[in-house]
């Protein structure tokens, strides 16, 4: 069973943030990316809570305020809080023995870090965390877990 790497997943997490005219990568961004990988190891542990994904996803994104479609800044930069989780992600990556931050390093990461805006939707839930947590590590998809179809829009005046 391969994981999903995180170059992949930030991949969604821009779209994600795109999508909301945010124009930076937060821990939502980050955690809505691991919801959308079909057979992924956040949404099969949600199932094992009776949530969906997609619920799960609905509930963040209300909470979110959407962003403003004028951008002040060039890039989509990380927040700080974003940039702790891709820190803790990687030192778990590196106990582990390899360089390459998977999906389970990531959820475990937001997870410990315990304070950002998926947590907090988490917990208004009533999702137990403890046991979010043991599932984190011990979990295995019962599917190969993949992340969506990307569709790209060319502009008309594209030169393919």
């Amino acid at each position: 069973m391969s994981n999903i790497l995180l170059r992949d997943i930030l991949i969604s997490a821009r779209q994600e943030s795109v999508q909301m005219r945010h124009h930076y990568i937060g821990v939502e961004h980050l955690f809505i990316a691991l919801l959308t990988i079909q057979g992924g190891l956040a949404s099969g542990i949600l199932e094992t809570q009776g949530l969906t994904a997609d619920y799960v996803i609905d509930a963040i994104r209300r909470k979110m305020d959407k962003g403003t479609p004028q951008r002040l800044w060039a890039g989509i930069p990380y927040t700080p809080r974003a940039e702790i989780i891709l820190d803790i992600a990687n030192d778990m990556a590196l106990d582990n023995g390899t360089e390459d931050i998977t999906e389970r390093e990531l959820l475990n990461a937001i997870i410990i870090e315990n304070d950002s805006l998926p947590i907090r939707v988490l917990k208004a839930l009533n999702l137990n965390l403890a046991a979010l947590e043991e599932h984190s590590r011990t979990y295995v998809p019962t599917k190969e877990p993949h992340l969506p179809n990307l569709n790209i829009t060319f502009s008309s005046d594209f030169d393919r």
